[in-house]
């Protein structure tokens, strides 16, 4: 599903703001290359810009698609990914995600020993 903003096509499900959602499908293409024949099959989209959450730290952006399906391997990575976006409209949370995969019951070794120089 995707949301476009110029497609005059028929729509999935609109958004709140009157935005329609769009469903994507794969296309089939039949070809000749030489004297073979061939079959492609993929979906009619174009090449978008991604970045890690590292690299997103210090931006801020519009609109932002990210996935909360995996435990961060370092803390904090969440937080940073979703605070990206200047309004939370502009988030998309691509998958379903457990809330007790945000939280940490045990600070993690390198946020205790900054903790402790910080206490010194």
């Amino acid at each position: 599903m995707i949301v476009m903003d110029k497609y005059p096509g028929p729509s999935y499900l609109p958004t709140d703001d009157g935005r329609e959602v769009v469903p994507i499908l794969p296309v089939k293409r039949d070809f000749f290359l030489g004297q073979s024949a061939c079959t492609r099959k993929q979906f009619p989209l174009m090449a978008s810009y991604a970045i890690t959450v590292h690299k997103s730290q210090s931006i801020t952006v519009d609109k932002m698609v990210t996935d909360l399906s995996e435990r961060d391997f370092q803390t904090g990575l969440s937080y940073v990914a979703v605070s990206r976006v200047k309004m939370l409209d502009g988030l998309m949370i691509d998958a379903p995600f457990e809330r007790a995969s945000l939280h940490y019951e045990k600070l993690p070794d390198g946020v205790l020993m900054k903790v402790r120089d910080q206490d010194r």
